[in-house]
């Protein structure tokens, strides 16, 4: 054990990809089969143990006689590793962990829309093509926390001088922000990255961003105010407090509905609106932290699916560097007989990424820094959020989020679908 910690702890300080490798390869060889898939689990931070996070929080509250919404809470604030480590410490360490402006607290998720888990009335909301945000507010002190819990403040300076109109001393408000054109109008997602990426642009380049892209908010949820944590109130409470906090112009737009009837009508106008669907919630719901629940249901269309083929396995960065992390698909061109890229597609599972590792070092033809280009052979059937335009991928379109549904065994590369269905969608 103390041999394989000494030798993981080495690996951040290896600056070369050969370098660590080679080192791995060398752990790896003195363990056993097992002991190997362990290593390589640990190196991924991706065990695979097959439990879920409540078990383990239950399992530990258990363990040391302490209350696991105490644990709960703990960790929806300061993450599931930090806030376990605090368990042994008991109920009085546990309770001083408190939600305040400034701390990023994970935010609660929706789950595909099931018309049996709805419960009217509900609240229906606007679903907007941006990207999640929380904004917190402590006197003159302003914060913005992407869903990943990075800080924002200087890429989004509007958004800051938005958050200073709020009415609270103090406040943590959760929001989407997105891209809008010089009539207010909401833009694709693939504007607001302009704005994003990089995280920390010079300041030359944010004003020319700035100029290029205009952004704004939609504020949809309170979480805390004035001191006052409010996660434990019903939707219905928060949303009096939200009103009276965030300007009218910059509260999402939607609805309470009655029954199915009036949910699709508003649904069918989020649609007719050009908007990617609606989230339904249940007006008695809590605000349960980090967790995806029943009680916000998110409805979109269905998307169709698209077939395409592996042309280039990907590097990944960070502890995956040198490892394939991701697959470059692509569409063809029945005139021209050459096939044109459309999106990277990631997060496979792990015996699906086996198969294809192996098939990639039977059809290798060429490699670069990026990674590993193969012989076109495996096509497979992807579904997506949304086609958007965009100069990143030689077809000149990119699937946003795509997801491997299947491969497609019974088709050749020659049979994928051409890039003329990607202007249709």
């Amino acid at each position: 054990m103390e041999e394989v910690y000494e030798a993981i702890r080495l690996l951040p300080k290896m600056a070369r990809i050969m370098e660590r490798n080679l080192h791995i390869s060398s752990l790896l060889r003195v363990g056993t089969p097992e002991e190997a898939k362990y290593i390589v689990r640990l190196l991924l931070s991706d065990l695979k143990l097959g439990y879920y996070q409540r078990t383990v929080i239950r399992a530990a509250a258990r363990a040391y006689n302490v209350s696991p919404e105490l644990i709960e809470s703990a960790c929806a604030i300061l993450g599931i590793t930090e806030g376990i480590m605090l368990v042994p410490k008991g109920d009085l360490a546990l309770s001083t962990i408190k939600l305040r402006p400034g701390q990023f607290l994970k935010p609660q998720l929706a789950h595909l829309y099931e018309s049996d888990k709805v419960e009217y009335p509900v609240r229906a909301e606007f679903k907007l093509d941006g990207s999640r945000l929380q904004i917190h507010r402590w006197g003159t002190q302003t914060w913005l926390f992407s869903r990943r819990a990075l800080e924002k403040s200087q890429t989004l300076p509007e958004v800051v001088d938005i958050a200073n109109t709020f009415k609270a001393q103090s406040c943590i408000v959760d929001n989407e922000v997105v891209a809008i054109d010089e009539n207010g109008r909401f833009l694709p997602f693939q504007y607001l990255l302009e704005r994003t990426v990089p995280r920390k642009p010079p300041k030359e380049g944010l004003e020319r961003r700035k100029k290029k892209i205009r952004v704004t908010i939609r504020a949809f949820d309170i979480l805390f105010l004035n001191g006052r944590k409010l996660t434990d109130l019903p939707l219905s409470e928060r949303r009096k407090y939200l009103l009276e906090v965030v300007p009218a112009e910059y509260v999402v737009e939607g609805r309470d509905c009655e029954n199915e009837v009036e949910l699709m009508k508003f649904y069918e106008e989020a649609l007719r609106s050009g908007l990617e669907g609606i989230v339904v919630k249940n007006l008695n719901s809590t605000y349960e932290a980090g967790q995806r629940t029943y009680t916000w249901l998110k409805l979109k269309p269905e998307r169709d699916t698209i077939d395409c083929t592996i042309i280039k396995a990907l590097y990944g960065k960070g502890r995956r560097a040198g490892l394939y992390s991701s697959f470059l698909l692509a569409v063809r061109d029945p005139e021209k007989k050459k096939l044109y890229t459309i999106g990277r597609v990631s997060n496979l599972p792990e015996e699906t990424m086996d198969m294809l590792r192996d098939i990639v070092e039977q059809t290798r033809i060429s490699q670069d820094n990026e990674g590993v280009f193969v012989k076109p052979s495996v096509v497979v059937e992807a579904t997506y959020q949304e086609i958007q335009e965009t100069d990143e991928y030689t077809s000149g379109y990119a699937s946003r989020v795509p997801k491997v549904v299947r491969f497609r065994p019974d088709k050749k590369v020659e049979e994928i679908d051409n890039v003329e269905k990607l202007s249709n969608e």
